[in-house]
């Protein structure tokens, strides 16, 4: 049995989510919050298995219980259920450590579908957020800037096998040759580092896909591939 605490600060949404989930033999509602400290509370007494959470709420928003949660209770995973569809709230959600990203225009039966995945240690989105977050991370570092961290780690590369020793200077002759200074190849590194280290969930998030694909586990997942 899957058990589900449900929070958003819409009663009428809740209540509405609670008669359609615990219409599944599979999914227990075992409670409701209004905003984010009555969700920690829950989650503290209730241990649900799902939190369904919404991040636009008064008090505690989503996003700082989200952190909240996933720092105190990492055993609980986090679906969140939201209007808001920029990368940026999706990006900022997948980050703090959500197991998924729905809109409230899923029909219900894929909500479904996505808790019992979740529950299973997938990742899943709505259909579109991924394409969009793929287009975003594609667009944070320069193409030249991207040409020349590959160009010094083939110099690098090809020095490595041949067993040729290396040092700073042959490092510093490299970085001459490419036209650019020290510092900006540490920048370079520095950003690629940020970078997977930001969207190191969206690595997660793909391999969960190529899982359920070849396990034959599935049909349906929330990206169109």
């Amino acid at each position: 049995m899957i058990r589900v605490l449900i929070v958003d600060d819409q009663n009428l949404i809740r209540q509405a989510l609670q008669m359609y989930l615990e219409a599944e033999s599979d999914i227990e509602v075992i409670g409701q919050a209004n905003d984010g400290m009555e969700a920690i509370e829950k989650i503290q007494n209730l241990n649900p298995d799902i939190t369904l959470l919404d991040i636009e709420m008064p008090g505690m928003d989503g996003i700082t219980t989200l952190k909240v949660v996933t720092q105190r209770f990492p055993e609980n995973k986090i679906l969140v259920f939201s209007n808001h569809e920029n990368e940026e709230d999706v990006e900022q959600a997948m980050q703090s450590g959500a197991k998924g990203y729905l809109l409230k225009n899923t029909p219900a039966q894929e909500l479904i579908d996505a808790i019992r995945y979740v529950y299973k240690g997938y990742c899943q989105l709505s259909p579109g957020l991924l394409e969009k977050l793929v287009e975003r991370t594609s667009q944070i570092i320069p193409e030249h800037i991207a040409q020349l961290e590959e160009k010094f780690n083939q110099r690098i590369d090809i020095l490595e096998k041949s067993g040729s020793p290396f040092g700073e200077e042959v490092q510093e002759s490299i970085i001459t040759e490419l036209q650019i200074t020290k510092s900006q190849l540490i920048k370079i590194r520095g950003a690629y580092k940020r970078l997977e280290q930001q969207f190191s969930w969206l690595v997660i998030y793909l391999i969960s896909l190529t899982i359920i694909f070849f396990s034959g586990a599935a049909v349906f997942i929330f990206v169109k591939l």
